[in-house]
């Protein structure tokens, strides 16, 4: 998370607002991860009961939007809201070209991340 708020406070990057995204989602899920194994909950996909693989041969773990949506998850539901709200705008990122949104999500992203700064 260190990271992605370094990127997003960098002067001169272009792509900020998704980078910053990008890499949180990643330290949220990592984050979320520790929790679940912490806690002896089973965090891996499954059909069946068989754990799900990568085409490499990886188990597959729970993207950040299942974490949040289980029972189990332990964060406050702003929290849920705000992380929501990046994986959406995460998936436009990924899904197709965004045309340099950081104008237009800098004020959004710094009031929802300063809501909720990790302890």
């Amino acid at each position: 998370m260190i990271s992605a708020v370094h990127t997003f406070n960098s002067a001169g990057l272009y792509f900020r607002a998704e980078l910053f995204i990008v890499t949180a989602i990643i330290a949220w899920t990592y984050l979320m991860h520790a929790y679940y194994r912490r806690e002896g909950i089973d965090y891996r996909h499954k059909k069946a009961g068989i754990v799900e693989r990568t085409p490499s041969g990886a188990e597959k773990y729970w993207e950040l939007s299942q974490c949040i949506t289980t029972g189990a998850c332990p964060l406050q539901s702003g929290i849920v809201n705000n992380l929501k709200f990046l994986i959406e705008i995460r998936n436009e990122i990924e899904h197709r070209s965004t045309n340099r949104i950081d104008d237009a999500l800098s004020a959004k992203l710094r009031k929802r991340c300063a809501a909720h700064t990790l302890r």
